[in-house]
């Protein structure tokens, strides 16, 4: 005898029904896969876009932060000018006054053939008329208390007239030879 199941029907059913989802699933995610696919591409373009964009300003700013520190560089060297000429300014002792001192205290007869100024030596040479001349000189620039330790190391007789070398140092004021 041949048995019977009752609920054989049912049974396929509920196959073919799994069958059925389980192929509209598929067929659904065959055709939202490549809708998914573009989107995924299209917004790791904007993400290339968006880091091509970021290294090329990384580009410009490279050389913009070159000249910033070279600006830096610039100023401090510049702040660095400043003080020098300040300090240069301060310290100022070759100027106008210093040789129109000089210049007011030659006496007739005597011209000058060189003048150095170093720091603070000055190194005049000349010729002189006489002797007289020379001394005179030297006792005008003696009497000034910027100049210090005034010697003369040579005076030779020319047929022009007497070739001297005088020395002196610059100074703020003649020191007390006590101390």
């Amino acid at each position: 005898m041949k048995q019977f199941n009752f609920f054989e029907p049912y049974l396929q059913k509920k196959y073919k029904k799994i069958l059925h989802y389980t192929i509209c699933g598929i067929t659904v995610l065959l055709f939202i896969y490549p809708f998914i696919n573009v989107y995924l591409i299209n917004k790791i373009k904007k993400e290339v876009i968006a880091v091509n964009n970021i290294t090329k300003l990384c580009d410009k700013i490279t050389p913009i932060k070159k000249q910033q520190e070279q600006i830096k560089k610039i100023n401090k060297t510049l702040k660095e000018l400043k003080k020098l000429d300040t300090f240069i300014k301060e310290k100022d002792i070759i100027n106008d006054f210093l040789l129109y001192t000089i210049y007011n205290n030659v006496p007739q007869n005597l011209f000058f053939k060189s003048f150095h100024i170093t720091d603070e030596n000055v190194k005049i040479e000349g010729i002189a008329k006489d002797k007289v001349a020379i001394a005179q000189f030297k006792s005008n620039l003696e009497e000034i208390i910027y100049f210090q330790d005034i010697y003369i190391p040579s005076i030779l007789k020319n047929e022009e007239g007497y070739i001297f070398t005088i020395y002196f140092h610059i100074g703020d004021e003649k020191e007390d030879e006590t101390n």
